[in-house]
């Protein structure tokens, strides 16, 4: 039952946030005088972790996510750094933040 409501909530959110998205991209403000588009973005990221806890995972790679995740996290990082010239000193602090974020995500999701 959890995981049919947490599969259903991912996916309106993130139909809702790719719609209203695409709504504010042609008409700029339409959405966002109202609210953020990027609330439904979140409740997308919680309903998928929460889908992934409930869900029935017959294969497990741990050493593929793991890598997938390292590689996910070297590209956030040098994203942050070539993009990151705003944050000024800070910009290594969250470039080496980005590089463990992936890792994190796949800590909270692995370890029900």
């Amino acid at each position: 039952m959890q995981e049919t409501i947490a599969k259903t909530g991912y996916l309106v959110s993130l139909t809702s946030y790719v719609g209203f998205w695409l709504l504010d991209a042609l008409r700029p403000g339409f959405v966002a005088r109202s609210l953020s588009v990027h609330l439904f973005l979140l409740s997308a990221l919680c309903f998928g972790v929460w889908w992934v806890k409930t869900g029935d995972n017959g294969v497990d790679h741990p050493r593929g996510h793991v890598l997938l995740a390292i590689m996910l996290g070297i590209l956030f990082s040098v994203v942050v750094w070539i993009s990151g010239g705003g944050f000024g000193s800070l910009r290594i602090l969250v470039s080496l933040v980005s590089l463990f974020i992936p890792l994190l995500v796949l800590r909270l999701v692995k370890y029900k």
